[in-house]
């Protein structure tokens, strides 16, 4: 048994008050006359034996009351461990785990009321005079501030579901700020939590030797769940008027199967495509689900199912956006681009431009999906730079270099401004491509059939390349001689495609090669800039921004707001930065809800996103008491406890986890016992 205050000890020496009493209490006798002293004699042997009895009983009874009492103030306590010492001020930290896994019940009702509870209960434990840390998955920095208890108390019903995922890892390094002016020995830190096996994971816990911790898991009742995982479309092109093909992911976690669950697919708050499916146990299974849009302009699209208890992941929202056009320009020597302007001239939803090198408008190369370089013999630093821009903020370009090509020019604009290699020389020996890589996305679609001996280009001339050692390249097209026809370069954000050849008939078939149409459509195509279908709440999310920026236009005032216009629709000023000379949108976790939401300036939307929550949560399966055991004996963290739970409730008392089993409270009622019985003494003891 230890003291809080040792101290308070030294009243001990009170207790020379009651004995001092006893030896110097001088009592006078009267004297009573009395005829036979014989009978006297006896009468007072026997009157003084009890007389000493009683005044020793008394003696012993005020010592006793005075001692305890004194004990009281010293504050005795039984620390749980032996090592366990109580200081004078504590810094308690709680955890209470307010993810959405916690959303799920169990016998004693809904995991997060109990997590609430029993915050309560440890923080009743210690002292009122403690500070004490309330943390939650928000992480606020409001949450960095110590409290005493009775506003801890206060806070601690203010607690509601968020939609942000923290492992054990994440909340003992957030607690480790708190603890760096701790009292030695004064640090308590306390983790409620279900301990979701997907981010329980102790063994990377980084834990400070002067801090106890306390594990404290709450599990439900049943650990099964039906969620959608995820969406995408097989093709990465949307177009109004032409079918769609979304693919809709939907897991099983519980060890029974589903038959027949609909899914339904509202796009623009109007149904699309209704659909059903049958997950296995622990399993999954991806849906198709087919459906056109009409309109272009930005898609707004929730695929739905219904499953209970859980319900925050039977929702999944996805945005994007449909050009009304995709802008090609082509810039050349002579203005004539007759093959181009022919390939894409005939489809409405191209708008092509030629023009020569001496008439380019750099303003309007930003707006540009695709720009083709036809056979220029040389490129300016200015129109390179432009080209440079163009590229980083993921543009595609397409170079098709002058049959007499000046190769410094193109060393400046292919090796310093664009970093994907040279051209070398050029070489007039006839050859023919004879290998094609199918596996490029260019290709995907283009052939029902691959034929065995399949027709390819005939090249006259052609220009030897260097390609940069640090560029990201693919070969679609390679000759017989083993020079590269087409290379593809992922450079920054954009993409190039180099060509070896002139686009001449007295370098190469090509322009009247039956691949010429499909490859130079696919480039146009895939010129489209695909945004991120959707983001995931409480992540380090890289949102692209708004396209008004990468214009360069003067930068408005953006809103994010909700796609569903409501009664009250959320509206915030997002944080807009250019990182790479890319927009970016960043919302500092102002985020909270998940669903469609649209980036205005003024009254017109910009871009559309949508959020969603951590799938993460989904899998309510969590680690148990003997496995959460393991591992704490595994990882070796010694300054580690684990308090179990079970129907009849803890198996340790809380209110002895901050300060050991409290004597004080005891040592009152026994002060007061000994108090009563020297009452009982003095009153009835004749």
């Amino acid at each position: 048994m230890n003291f809080l205050y040792p101290s308070f000890l030294f009243a001990l020496f009170a207790v020379a008050i009651p004995i001092i009493i006893h030896l110097f209490n001088f009592r006078r006798y009267k004297k009573v006359m009395f005829t036979n002293v014989r009978f006297l004699k006896e009468v007072k042997q026997q009157t003084r034996a009890k007389s000493q009895l009683k005044h020793l009983l008394v003696l012993a009874s005020r010592i006793l009351a005075i001692a305890f009492l004194v004990f009281a103030f010293a504050q005795p306590y039984i620390p749980v461990d032996k090592n366990q010492e109580v200081v004078k001020e504590n810094i308690v930290s709680i955890y209470i785990d307010n993810s959405f896994s916690m959303d799920a019940v169990n016998a004693e009702g809904r995991l997060l009321e109990q997590a609430k509870k029993l915050a309560k209960e440890i923080a009743s434990g210690f002292k009122p005079t403690d500070r004490y840390q309330l943390l939650t998955n928000n992480f606020e920095g409001r949450q960095q501030r110590l409290l005493n208890q009775e506003a801890f108390l206060e806070q601690v019903d203010n607690v509601k579901m968020s939609s942000h995922v923290r492992s054990v890892a994440e909340v003992i390094q957030r607690q480790s700020d708190v603890f760096k002016d701790g009292e030695e020995g004064g640090n308590r830190s306390f983790i409620i939590s279900d301990f979701q096996r997907s981010n329980a994971a102790l063994n990377q816990i980084k834990a400070d030797s002067n801090v106890f911790y306390s594990l404290v898991p709450i599990s439900p009742q049943a650990q099964t769940n039906l969620y959608i995982d995820s969406c995408w479309f097989e093709s990465p092109i949307r177009r109004a008027n032409q079918p769609d093909q979304l693919m809709v992911r939907v897991r099983n976690v519980s060890d029974k199967e589903y038959d027949n669950i609909p899914l339904k697919l509202m796009i623009n708050g109007a149904q699309k495509a209704l659909g059903s499916c049958s997950v296995g146990a622990n399993g999954y299974v991806d849906v198709s689900l087919s459906f056109t849009v009409n309109e272009p302009g930005i898609i707004n699209a929730v695929v739905s199912l219904t499953d209970y208890p859980v319900t925050f992941d039977d929702a999944f929202y996805f945005s994007y956006d449909i050009s009304a056009s995709l802008k090609i320009l082509c810039i050349s020597d002579s203005g004539d681009g007759e093959k181009l302007r022919s390939l894409y001239g005939n489809d409405s939803y191209f708008e092509f431009t030629q023009v020569t090198f001496q008439n380019v408008d750099y303003s309007v190369i930003p707006k540009m999906n695709l720009i083709i370089l036809e056979n220029l013999e040389a490129v300016s630093s200015g129109l390179g730079s432009a080209l440079q821009q163009f590229k980083e903020r993921g543009g595609s370009l397409a170079i098709f270099p002058g049959l007499v090509a000046d190769l410094s020019s193109y060393q400046l604009f292919l090796e310093d401004q664009l970093k994907i290699g040279s051209l070398v020389y050029l070489d007039t020996a006839r050859t023919k491509v004879d290998k094609v890589n199918l596996n490029h996305y260019i290709f995907s679609d283009v052939f029902e059939k691959v034929p065995e001996r399949m027709d390819l280009p005939v090249v006259h001339a052609h220009f030897r390349v260097n390609p940069a050692s640090n560029a990201s390249m693919e070969t679609l097209f390679t000759m017989e001689n083993g020079s590269h026809f087409l290379n593809v370069y992922e450079a920054g954000l954009g993409t190039v495609y180099l060509f070896t050849v002139p686009l001449l008939a007295a370098a190469s078939n090509l322009p009247e090669h039956a691949l010429f149409v499909p490859l130079m459509y696919k480039m146009a195509i895939h010129s489209l800039s695909v945004d991120q279908l959707f983001y995931t709440l409480g992540r380090e999310n890289r949102i692209k921004g708004p396209v008004s920026l990468e214009n360069g236009e003067s930068e408005p005032i953006f809103h994010l707001v909700e796609a569903d216009d409501g009664m009250q629709p959320f509206d915030i000023i997002p944080d807009i930065r250019v990182v790479d000379q890319t927009p970016q949108l960043l919302l500092h976790n102002m985020l909270s809800d998940a669903g469609n939401y649209h980036l205005t300036a003024g009254d017109s939307a910009q871009k559309g996103y949508a959020f969603n929550y951590d799938r993460q949560e989904s899998v309510l399966i969590c680690s148990s008491h003997d496995e959460l055991k393991q591992q704490i004996e595994a990882a070796a963290l010694v300054n580690f406890t684990l308090i179990s739970s079970g129907e009849s409730g803890f198996n340790i008392d809380l209110t002895a986890i901050g300060e050991g089993t409290k004597m004080w409270k005891l040592c009152i009622i026994f002060a007061l016992l000994f108090l009563a019985f020297e009452t009982i003494l003095l009153r009835f003891w004749k």
